[in-house]
């Protein structure tokens, strides 16, 4: 019975297991962000390989780094950058051209161990590339890879400053920094040759536009020439046509998967389940910064939120995804003192800190957050900033008064509260950004919170999709064809027990 109580005694409580997993979760996305951060950012190579090798030896504490690239054009290993080798090491640089170390390169497909009691080219000590990179002291190999799994080449460490080994968790967090990197290289090679097509481009503009001038000189004399000039004209323009056609696909592309980070599918009401929902998401732009969710948490409950972050397209929506994939995290793995689930202001202080580290555009977003016991109507809310939502009930439609803090990402140590509501009987929830009630008309009238109230007004018994189509039918048809200058998101939650 006492070596019973020794042995509980020495495991770790689940919440402290929970906190080092997700601590260890938070430094994962951390760092791959940080990557993506930094190495997205460029558009060379050599700035790329510089930025990727010294921030990976930094996460990992290496005392050295190599990076070869493989040229399959010319059959030959690039190296393209390296640190911390000695003069012995780098007199080997030259041979990694040769054609038998571009063939074995090639064929590594996996993370490589040569120290320790790693696998794979350890296994085959006459193959010339392993020597060549136990001479260089390199420990762990990884190599890029491209979309269609072809192996561009790899980044090998040398061994850490503390001594350790390279876990499987190490391991883990490098093969998805190596898919990283080769989608940025691909991206790098892929934006030069762009370049250069582009300053081709203007090459041959510059000399068009001297060649008709020429010809405006000489016209009488030069009909041979004008009939060339225009067919070289309309050359150029179809293959700008093309650019701009490609441009447009991608953001298109872009906004397809922002689209699928919000929930599409709305569950009907079941039995413990008795909640209707509805959501919509129309970006400004092609990619825009609102967001909305929605889930059910393990312990049952219903989890949802809308926000709408400072900016607008690409930045916005990638800071929305960092916003809504930190709430999810929090919610799951977050627990409160007493091991319960957190609560709304707990998940949203904790979300705060993260966002606003690593946050260099000093972007922020505001958002309300809700937490529904389906099985009583408990309602518990928390507001960063955000607008103020709507209960459509018995009593018509009613401003839902919860108390309001600091948008996040602006500044860490922002305290957050949560108000409590207990929800009757077919009583809706309405949630919105502020590209409902300040869209504007032609003339540049708002269509503001009265307009809203009204268009509420009309549908309090609705079921939410119908509350969220008149809302959104309402603003479309006060704005008319005048542009959308904001992103737009709604989402209702009906209380039918």
């Amino acid at each position: 019975m006492k070596d019973e109580m020794i042995k509980t005694s020495r495991r770790p409580p689940r919440a402290a297991r929970s906190q080092r997993e997700l601590e260890r979760r938070i430094f994962h996305l951390k760092t791959l962000y940080d990557v993506s951060q930094e190495i997205g950012s460029l558009r060379d190579i050599q700035g790329i390989m510089k930025h990727l090798l010294m921030m990976v030896m930094g996460t990992f504490g290496a005392v050295s780094g190599v990076i070869l690239l493989i040229d399959s054009k010319r059959g030959k290993v690039e190296v393209f950058t390296q640190e911390g080798l000695d003069r012995a090491s780098m007199g080997l640089l030259a041979e990694a051209s040769e054609w038998e170390y571009f063939q074995e390169l090639k064929a590594v497909s996996g993370i490589q161990i040569l120290g320790g009691r790693g696998k794979g080219l350890k296994e085959k000590k006459e193959a010339k590339m392993f020597r060549l990179l136990s001479s260089f002291k390199v420990h762990v190999w990884i190599p890029f890879k491209k979309v269609d799994e072809d192996v561009r080449g790899g980044i090998g460490l040398g061994k850490k400053l503390s001594g350790d080994r390279y876990t499987r968790d190490d391991q883990e967090l490098l093969s998805t920094l190596s898919n990283q990197a080769g989608v940025a290289i691909e991206n790098a090679r892929l934006y030069q040759d762009l370049h250069y097509s582009h300053q081709e481009l203007l090459v041959a503009q510059g000399e068009l536009e001297d060649y008709s001038r020429t010809l405006e000189q000489k016209v009488e004399h030069r009909t041979t020439e004008l009939a060339r000039a225009t067919s070289e004209a309309q050359e150029a323009r179809g293959v700008a046509e093309a650019y701009l056609g490609r441009l447009e696909s991608e953001l298109q592309s872009a906004r397809d998967i922002q689209m699928s980070m919000v929930p599409a599918v709305f569950p009907p009401p079941a039995p413990g389940r008795p909640v209707e929902i509805c959501a919509t998401l129309e970006p400004a732009r092609q990619v825009g910064g609102d967001l909305y969710d929605f889930f059910y948490t393990d312990e049952g409950q219903l989890c949802f939120l809308i926000g709408d972050v400072s900016d607008k397209g690409a930045p916005a929506a990638l800071f929305m995804a960092r916003a809504k994939t930190l709430v999810r995290l929090m919610v799951t793995l977050l627990r409160a003192p007493d091991g319960g689930p957190p609560t709304p202001h707990e998940i949203m202080a904790r979300v705060n800190e993260e966002l606003c580290r690593d946050n260099g555009m000093h972007m922020f977003v505001t958002v309300l957050l809700g937490v529904l016991d389906p099985t009583s109507g408990a309602l518990q809310c928390c507001n960063a900033g955000h607008l103020v939502p709507y209960v459509l009930g018995r009593h018509g439609v009613e401003p839902l008064e919860v108390a309001r803090g600091k948008p996040l990402g602006i500044r860490p140590g922002f305290g957050y509260d949560s108000t409590g509501w207990t929800l009757s009987a077919g009583d809706c929830l309405f949630l919105f950004t502020d590209g409902i009630t300040e869209a504007m008309d032609g003339e540049g009238k708002l269509f503001g919170e009265e307009r809203l109230q009204d268009a509420l007004r009309s549908v309090v018994t609705e079921d939410p999709a119908k509350v969220v189509a008149a809302v959104i039918e309402k603003v479309n048809g006060f704005t008319g064809a005048a542009p959308r200058a904001d992103d737009c998101a709604a989402l209702a939650v009906r209380f039918s027990r």
